[in-house]
C-alpha cells in the first residue's frame, strides 16, 4: 500500500482496547460449580471477568462485555468503540494503522465475544 510502511503505522502492540480483559485459559480448567449462581458471585469469577461500574455479579460483567463486543462488531469501524484512542480522533487512527492491524483488532473483538458465550454457557445463568 502506498504511504505505509513500519516507520509510520501505530504498532498494534500500541492499540488497547478499553475496558475488557482477556478471558484466561484458567476458565477452561476450571471446574463447574453446584450451583451457577454462586459461581457468578465468587470473588474467582469477579476476578477472572473484571466487574466494572455498576456490576453486582461477574454475569453481569460478562452480559455488559458482550454487549459492548457485539456493537463493536457490528459495523466496519465499531471496533473504535472498544479502543483507547490515546486521544487521537478516530480519523487519525484510520490513517495510522495498516488493514492488517484493523483486521486483528475485530478478530481479538470476535475471539473475545466467543470466549465470553462460551463461559456463560459452561456456567449456566
Amino acid at each position: 500500500m502506498p504511504g505505509l510502511n513500519a516507520n509510520n503505522t501505530t504498532p498494534l502492540a500500541d492499540i488497547h482496547v478499553a475496558s475488557i480483559q482477556m478471558v484466561s485459559s484458567l476458565a477452561s480448567s476450571l471446574q463447574q460449580n453446584s450451583s451457577s449462581t454462586s459461581y457468578w458471585c465468587s470473588s474467582e469469577a469477579k476476578k477472572l471477568f473484571h466487574l466494572k461500574g455498576n456490576d453486582v455479579s461477574a454475569l453481569d460483567a460478562v452480559n455488559n462485555q458482550i454487549e459492548l463486543l457485539l456493537q463493536a462488531s457490528s459495523s466496519p469501524n465499531g471496533y473504535f468503540d472498544v479502543m483507547d484512542c490515546g486521544g487521537r480522533t478516530i480519523e487519525e487512527i484510520i490513517e495510522e494503522i495498516s488493514d492488517h492491524q484493523r483486521w486483528m483488532v475485530q478478530q481479538k473483538v470476535s475471539i473475545l465475544l466467543l470466549a465470553l458465550t462460551i463461559a456463560k454457557k459452561i456456567w449456566k445463568s
